[in-house]
């Protein structure tokens, strides 16, 4: 027989050591908070305020009253809350002619209370969705107040001071042609609104239309809105409309 090759061990690798995962529960410093994200932006620019009666079926200006044109300025605050929803609180001064302020802070308009003819604030939660890759649509709703204290041009005395409170829902679409450029228009609608002195309830219509310049240092936007509170004063069996006509800019700064 021939001779059998001699016999080799086999070579022997090192054991594989098994590895598990495990999930070690958060402790309470590892709790992950809800991201928030902020920006404060500015605006100002000119304000009408206008009255109409409904007589016959059709809205005529109330010629007896004539109020000034008035700048204002304001501030916008938005909070995104963890990429989910935003808050937006947008609170809009009007003054008085000869009373415009060099300077303005959204936490300090109470020490100019004697130099209003208007005060809005909104502030509402609203959440973006996508549409189209260059046309997005918000849908908010919140609180709405306002303040007008209307005054005369021929007396320059104040004539009138209503206040609103309102419950407002609507919704803002946005489309974008270029990467600089944004092209947005919102309407909203108020059925409860509450005021002292009014017989029937009232309800607001508000639109708003803006243009937008964003060159990533600096965003600019051209801003045209309205409000539109339409309702019976205790003195007038017709409707009233009482508008308020905005045209500004709107600016931010970014570092």
């Amino acid at each position: 027989m021939a001779e059998q090759p001699p016999v080799v061990a086999l070579p022997v690798f090192p054991e594989l050591k098994t590895e598990s995962v495990l999930n070690k529960p958060l402790s309470s410093a590892g709790i992950r908070q809800p991201h928030l994200t902020w920006l404060l932006e500015s605006q100002q620019g000119v304000q009408t305020i206008k009255r109409f009666v409904n007589r016959a079926s059709e809205w005529q200006e109330d010629v007896d009253s004539s109020y000034p044109v008035n700048k204002y300025k304001g501030s916008l605050l938005t909070v995104n809350v963890a990429e989910v929803f935003q808050i937006r609180t947008d609170i809009t001064v009007g003054f008085i002619q000869g009373e415009y302020p060099l300077t303005y802070s959204l936490f300090g308009t109470s020490k100019g209370y004697n130099q209003w003819a208007s005060m809005d604030l909104e502030c509402v939660v609203e959440k973006t969705w996508p549409v189209t890759y260059r046309t997005k649509i918000t849908p908010f709703a919140g609180y709405l107040f306002s303040q007008y204290n209307l005054q005369n041009l021929k007396t320059t005395d104040v004539s009138d001071r209503r206040e609103y409170h309102s419950i407002a829902a609507g919704v803002e679409m946005s489309f974008q042609p270029i990467r600089f450029l944004t092209v947005s228009g919102g309407l909203s609608f108020s059925p409860f609104t509450f005021t002292y002195g009014i017989q029937s309830p009232l309800v607001q219509v508000n639109y708003q239309t803006m243009l937008g310049f964003d060159a990533g240092f600096v965003s600019l936007s051209g801003i045209f809105s309205a409000r539109n509170t339409i309702g019976r004063s205790a003195d007038s069996p017709d409707p009233g409309l009482l508008q308020i006509f905005e045209a500004g800019i709107r600016f931010v700064i970014k570092k």
